[in-house]
């Protein structure tokens, strides 16, 4: 199965903050930048070349409403929006906010940057931002 298919259940790592019928979007826990959140089909998409259907005609308009989120519940100046094709065989977009002089590089996506890594607590309470803006919505 499908590593991104499957039910996950909030934990020190992430939680899901969103989902609509067709999206929803799993925001990080842990890490040097709160709010990175990834959005994800519910159906199985093994890639972006593969996107099709209802989750093709919704992916702008849901992309430009949770990216608005993030940024909104971060503060930042603006999100990065990351699709890399390789790792996971699911279609996944990842939302990194940014502003200058953050951890933001290419060594973040891979969990391994040399900065000093804000709390669990600080993490957790960006995700329920996040969740209670979109909840707003």
């Amino acid at each position: 199965m499908c590593e991104l298919c499957g039910p996950y259940e909030p934990s020190d790592r992430g939680r899901y903050v969103w989902e609509d019928q067709h999206w929803r979007l799993w925001t990080r826990t842990a890490g040097p930048i709160p709010g990175y959140s990834f959005l994800t089909p519910k159906r199985h998409i093994p890639y972006i070349t593969d996107l099709d259907g209802p989750e093709a005609g919704a992916f702008g308009e849901v992309l430009a409403l949770l990216s608005s989120a993030v940024r909104d519940a971060t503060g930042v100046e603006l999100v990065h929006v990351h699709v890399f094709g390789d790792g996971v065989a699911h279609f996944h977009v990842h939302l990194v906010p940014h502003d200058r002089g953050d951890a933001l590089n290419l060594k973040v996506i891979r969990d391994d940057a040399p900065v000093v890594e804000p709390t669990f607590g600080d993490l957790v309470d960006v995700a329920e931002r996040i969740k209670a803006a979109l909840a707003r919505s």
